[in-house]
């Protein structure tokens, strides 16, 4: 099933871009169509990481790393770029094969990010409600 996501995701990148990720070029076309195929898999499928993505690739895990930590930087700067990886992720999410395990996995994540934000907004409020204090004292 992670492979079907792979080859799924892999047909939207050739599908939207034109370039299949998997072509070895250094030409930026193909650079963006692999950074959007490295990030929106790494994002988005959770069973496995860099070094299932790099194989799937026919790359190195390190190119893997790379190109998820650079191509979060063309989001932020890059609008082409950021409206594409968009449209991809949505239709790779509504095509996306989902098991049991994932969405398990995926309740789990949530959870804790929960969990994270609650602790994050109780200490919000207790330092708001510290700083109050000294003022009025």
């Amino acid at each position: 099933m992670l492979e079907k996501n792979l080859e799924l995701l892999s047909d939207l990148i050739v599908i939207h871009c034109k370039i299949s990720p998997k072509k070895k070029s250094r030409h930026r076309d193909v650079i963006d169509a692999r950074k959007l195929f490295c990030l929106i898999a790494f994002e988005n499928i959770k069973e496995f990481r860099y070094y299932k993505i790099a194989k799937f690739l026919e790359v190195h895990h390190a190119t893997i790393i790379h190109h998820v930590r650079t191509s979060k930087d063309l989001l932020k700067y890059n609008q082409p770029f950021k409206e594409m990886y968009n449209t991809i992720t949505n239709k790779f999410l509504i095509n996306k094969k989902v098991s049991t395990k994932n969405i398990k996995l995926e309740l789990e994540l949530l959870e804790k990010k929960k969990d994270n934000l609650k602790m994050r907004f109780f200490y919000m409020t207790l330092n708001e409600v510290k700083e109050e204090m000294k003022i009025t004292l």
